[in-house]
């Protein structure tokens, strides 16, 4: 037995000794069974993604086994299960390929030459892996593995680097693999930067049952945060464009910090994971909301992050130019510690989503926080911190400054919050512009809310970061039931969470409360992402910044999830009011199926103009779900469809049925007119299905800022009329046109379709709006109901909004990133259309068309 080894069984022994045998395996059954329930809860609230699910799921049968084993033999299989999750998550394939990379890497930090030989060689290899990751080269794995590979090895290597340059702990193989390849980081594009030395130094250094305990409570922590994560994103969270008032703007600012949140939430779960393989690292996070300066903000937020600059960047630089002074030195060292940090974030965001952004939010945001973290720190240098980390006699006064001063901190670091988060300065300064507008009931609002935050900070916020508790009372000095008291809560709120996700317990809650505690207890993305990620499908994404987490972890994982159809051989832009249109007879792959647009520009089967005799012709006209993004041709519900009502014919009156698929990705309500008025027609159908989906609201509003803002002509006055009287210009930003433009959305869609129910009947064509929901998506609040509009002008309307009604909808999808309907989704539409089509063909009294029935 090494030394260490013996010192880890040495630090063991208290708890085997005097606790007892039977309380410790009594103690570790509780352990266990808290565990269970929280990986139920990770599954059953679906925290995080589907690979955590199964990653806790396997952490939890190898707990048990850890546990069991001696000490020797507990990294080994820690290691092990690391490999495993990997290979769980991506597969043997890109697993293997993640895996080899990250030996490859480790490898060239051990290599026997020189340090600055082999700080050259990691910058080389990471220059190969950057042009493979911008697709310079071709890839030989998942677009998927990058991120994962990113948070492994991006700063982590640098901490290693540094720890292995001056030998502050012991190095091996089992190590250096147990600190790159942590369990659950295959789970997290966004990963705590924890320190090696620390790793090591913590490695069972207390009774293990207590690290155990105080890791479970952190996992909770963790699940709570995610949760009320959920809450803010999908029900505080105000759009941008609807901002009207003071009140609306301190919502904004403050709720877009509270996202914050959700990295808090990750980071407890991660670091609490940690602890139940031995690894007793500490706090991630320690009540930033409270902090009292911007010193004691940097400090609280991302502690990790905030060591790992201290070690590798502020200390070298703070101590080689000592010499200039202490204020000097402490100045430029924290100077270039956010210069640092701004282009680390960026570093991190390129291994992210494949860019590497540097943007005038980045530049205010980094450039203000350090301005007032280095006068913070010259003021604490001299005249000392006001808050210190061990308790003190408070008086009112005092409690009173304290809370003052967490209000302006707050206020502070919220402001500054909203300016990094927002697309661009002019949009943020328009949303500022409505403060102007201030009511009673907003004064009130703010000034409660920021009462709040301020006794918080006066009561709690002196209290100091977390530390393990041992579990035994000789250890530790507490007596045993702490460990108990917080076995019962993890347990109680654990199972309570749990049973919250379960159908059983929805069917028995009033209607409306079950439908919001679905949505808290599902990964699902708010209205406003919905719309951000369907106008991504079309076109590069924007709005997609640093404290995005929904999005930015999405398109972390898939970065192809918005590639525009127009970036392929299948589609081109056009400039005009449609903006982009199919190619005809082009082919490609896209979305993972064979695409093949045919000589008319559809993505159909080939037909003739003229419609044959005895046909039942009906034209589609759609986007990219009619179209079948992501299916099979023959996969797609309308060919369905037609094969069906083929195979059994409706009405004896009509030899065969056709249905002509005129849908365009990215088209909405006044495109898919305007594609019906100058295409539809020449095909002489006998009726005309316009498409729509919930988002085609939000879409119209932004179709026609694209079209003002690039000066392009709209063909349809009363369109214009609208604009003009809601004031809109091409001079305004995206937020302040969707502002004016919105309560006129329902006017636009109502004008949209009752244009087309005109021409359709000028052509003796049957309209009809045929509703399909967009999966798991949910209409945005207040947003006109599209059946309510289509009827009052003019359309039939066939509505399956319930289609997927009863089935998961998770298995609907073409792929875990999109939402589009893979094939058992088409299925699915196709036979309630089919009802529809069949019962609105024997229904119709009009008699044939040209072509139609025979006598």
């Amino acid at each position: 037995m090494t030394t260490e080894t013996l010192a880890y069984a040495l630090r063991e022994q208290p708890a085997d000794t005097e606790t007892g045998a039977l309380t410790e395996r009594v103690r570790f059954g509780a352990v266990a069974f808290q565990f269970a329930v929280l990986v139920a809860c990770i599954r059953g609230l679906d925290i995080g993604n589907v690979a955590l699910g199964h990653v806790s799921t396997l952490a939890l049968a190898g707990f048990v086994v850890h546990h069991l084993l001696p000490l020797r033999f507990r990294l080994p299989l820690f290691v092990m299960l690391s490999l495993a999750g990997i290979a769980t998550v991506f597969g043997l394939r890109d697993g293997a390929m993640l895996v080899g990379v990250g030996l490859v890497l480790i490898g060239i930090c051990h290599l026997p030459c020189a340090y600055a030989i082999r700080v050259g060689l990691l910058l080389a290899a990471g220059g190969l892996l950057a042009v493979l990751r911008v697709d310079w080269l071709a890839a030989p794995v998942s677009v998927a593995v990058w991120p994962i590979l990113g948070s492994m090895f991006m700063f982590r290597l640098i901490n290693y680097m540094y720890d292995l340059k001056h030998r502050t702990a012991p190095f091996s193989l089992g190590r250096a693999l147990a600190y790159f390849f942590m369990l659950p980081n295959v789970c997290f594009v966004l990963f705590p930067v924890v320190d090696y030395k620390t790793m090591w130094t913590t490695y069972h250094n207390d009774n293990r049952i207590g690290i155990y305990q105080v890791g479970l409570r952190w996992m909770l922590r963790g699940i709570i945060q995610l949760v009320l994560y959920r809450v803010l994103y999908h029900y505080l969270l105000i759009e941008p464009a609807s901002i009207r008032d003071a009140g609306d703007v301190f919502r904004f600012m403050v709720t877009t910090y509270l996202l914050y949140l959700r990295v808090s939430g990750d980071f407890h779960l991660i670091i609490g994971l940690m602890h139940l393989f031995g690894f007793n690292l500490s706090e991630s996070h320690h009540m930033y909301l409270l902090s009292s300066s911007f010193n004691d903000f940097w400090r609280r937020i991302n502690i990790y992050w905030k060591d790992f600059l201290l070690k590798v960047f502020y200390r070298p630089t703070y101590f080689r130019l000592k010499h200039l002074g202490t204020g000097r030195a402490m100045v430029f060292a924290t100077v270039f510690s956010f210069v640092v940090t701004w282009l680390l974030h960026s570093y991190q965001w390129f291994w992210l989503r494949g860019q590497f952004p540097i943007t005038g939010q980045d530049a205010v945001f980094w450039t203000i926080l350090c301005i007032l973290v280095a006068v913070n720190s010259l003021y604490e240098a001299r005249y000392g911190r006001r808050r210190s980390l061990a308790k003190q006699t408070r008086s009112f006064r005092a409690g009173v400054g304290i809370a003052l001063r967490t209000i302006g901190t707050f206020v502070v670091i919220c402001t500054l919050w909203s300016v990094w988060t927002y697309d661009s300065f002019s949009g943020w300064f328009a949303v500022m512009a409505q403060a102007r507008h201030v009511s009673l009931a907003d004064a009130g609002l703010i000034l409660g809310s920021l009462v709040v935050i301020g006794v918080s900070g006066a009561v709690l916020g002196h209290s100091t970061s977390e530390r393990t508790e041992a579990g035994a009372a000789s250890i530790s000095g507490r007596p045993p039931l702490r460990f108990w008291r917080s076995a019962i809560t993890v347990t109680c709120v654990g199972a309570a969470m749990y049973a919250l996700s379960r159908h059983e317990v929805h069917k028995r809650l009033p209607t409306h409360t079950a439908g919001v505690v679905q949505r808290l207890t599902r990964n699902t993305l708010n209205v406003l992402d919905e719309i951000k990620l369907t106008r991504g499908y079309y076109e590069d994404l924007t709005g997609v910044t640093h404290a995005n987490f929904e999005l930015w972890s999405l398109l972390a994982k898939q970065q192809d999830v918005h590639q525009p159809i127009y970036h392929t051989a299948l589609a081109r832009r056009t400039g005009d009011f449609f903006g982009s249109e199919l190619i005809a007879s082009s082919r490609d792959v896209y979305k993972g199926a064979t695409v093949t647009i045919n000589h008319w520009g559809m993505r159909d089967r080939d037909y003739t103009r003229a419609k044959p005799p005895g046909t039942y012709r009906i034209m589609l006209v759609g986007a990219s779900t009619a179209m079948g993004w992501g299916v099979g041709l023959e996969e797609t519900f309308e060919n369905l469809v037609e094969d069906r009502l083929n195979a059994d014919p409706p009405d004896p009156g009509f030899t065969s049925y056709e249905i002509l698929n005129l849908s365009v990705p990215s088209y909405f309500a006044l495109q898919k007119l305007r594609l019906a008025e100058e295409r539809a027609f020449q095909f002489e159908p006998d009726a005309l299905y316009i498409v729509m989906t919930t988002h085609d609201v939000g879409m119209v509003n932004y179709h026609l800022y694209t079209v003002v803002k690039n000066d392009i002509e709209i063909p349809y006055e009363p369109v214009r009329d609208i604009l003009r009287r809601a004031g809109a210009s091409k001079h305004m930003t995206d937020q302040e046109f969707w502002r004016r433009v919105e309560p006129h959305v329902p006017e636009l869609i109502g004008f949209a379709y009752r244009r087309l129910a005109d021409v359709c009947r000028s052509h003796e064509v049957d309209p009809v709006m045929l509703l399909i929901p967009f999966l798991k998506s949910k209409p945005k609040p207040g947003a006109p109901a599209l059946d309510v509009l289509a009827r009052e002008n003019g359309l039939d309307v066939f509505d399956l909004s319930d289609v997927f009604q009863g089935v998961p909808e998770d298995s609907l999808l073409i792929d875990p990133w999109d939402r589009h309907p893979n094939p058992q989704g088409h299925r699915m539409i196709a036979e309630r259309l089919e009802e529809h089509v069949r019962s609105h063909i024997r229904s119709d009294r009009s008699g044939p068309r040209s072509g139609g029935k025979t006598p």
